[in-house]
């Protein structure tokens, strides 16, 4: 009982409070928020694991309807790469462009981006743009990824292994001569991809003033 008490989370069906506000129509999402002046913001990105990119094209995008700007990583000049936040020890830093400039290293990376006065225009302009891609070798299964010869995705980091951080509690091998059965079991966990109904999104205000975003 001291246990039930002391985890009353667990094990109980526990009742939601955000409900009566969605289910009555009084949510707020971003598409709600009216913003005067709002711009749209949209990307094209890679369909390819791994590629170089030959070209860009974005001429006819930039006359389209309602198009403010066309961004590829050439226009963001020197611009620093997005920072991280290396949650485990040796975690190797992996430099992340806002915009892919020579190659792209994963499927959905963002190659440019399109700013109009409506979201619709702006995916619309994105459909516009051509990008001329030389697929590079590409590995997705992580163990093959760290077998000698397999390609690398960031050359500069020497290999795919991002981090490596040895864990051991007590004498392993004692333990295991002790143990009257050895059970080895390899567990592969299937990719996933979540689908919210509202993705993310962000309604930013810029302030010439300070240059900041609000």
């Amino acid at each position: 009982m001291a246990e039930t008490r002391s985890q009353p989370y667990v094990g109980r069906a526990l009742k939601r409070v955000e409900d009566p506000k969605l289910i009555t129509g009084q949510g707020q999402y971003v598409e709600d928020l009216d913003v005067p002046g709002l711009t749209h913001l949209a990307f094209l990105r890679s369909p390819h694991a791994h590629a170089r990119i030959i070209t860009i094209r974005t001429e006819a995008a930039r006359k389209a309807e309602g198009i403010l700007k066309v961004i590829t990583a050439t226009d963001l000049g020197a611009l620093s790469p997005t920072p991280y936040m290396a949650t485990v020890p040796g975690l190797k830093a992996v430099p992340f462009q806002c915009l892919a400039g020579e190659v792209v290293d994963a499927t959905g990376v963002p190659v440019a981006a399109v700013v109009a006065v409506s979201a619709a225009l702006a995916r619309e302009a994105v459909d516009l743009i051509e990008v001329e891609y030389e697929p590079l070798p590409a590995v997705t299964d992580p163990v093959r990824a760290l077998e000698p010869g397999a390609p690398v995705v960031h050359p500069e980091l020497g290999s795919n292994q991002a981090f490596s951080v040895p864990m051991k509690g007590g004498d392993v091998d004692a333990a295991f001569a002790r143990a009257a059965h050895v059970v080895r079991v390899r567990m592969e966990h299937n990719r996933i991809a979540g689908a919210p109904m509202e993705p993310r999104g962000v309604v930013a205000r810029y302030d010439a003033g300070s240059g900041e975003l609000t």
